[in-house]
């Protein structure tokens, strides 16, 4: 890794019920010291085009943020 930079690791990846043929992440990303910073959900196409993206995890200046989720 080269500083200030992101490391990123798919945590989960399954077909998305949103789009068809489209592909629903689970992805972590993590600081060049390798400390977590967040965890995002995407929904990509097909083609790989990120459709819709939301923060689903956040650790900042020590404190945790997790998203509401919807019911």
């Amino acid at each position: 890794m080269h500083s200030n930079k992101l490391l990123s690791k798919v945590q989960e990846e399954s077909p998305s019920k949103i789009i068809k043929d489209g592909t629903s992440r689970i992805v972590s990303y993590y600081d060049e010291h390798l400390k977590y910073l967040f965890t995002i959900h995407q929904i990509v196409s097909k083609d790989g085009k990120v459709i819709h993206e939301h923060v689903k995890d956040a650790y900042l200046d020590g404190i945790r943020y997790k998203a509401k989720e919807k019911n």
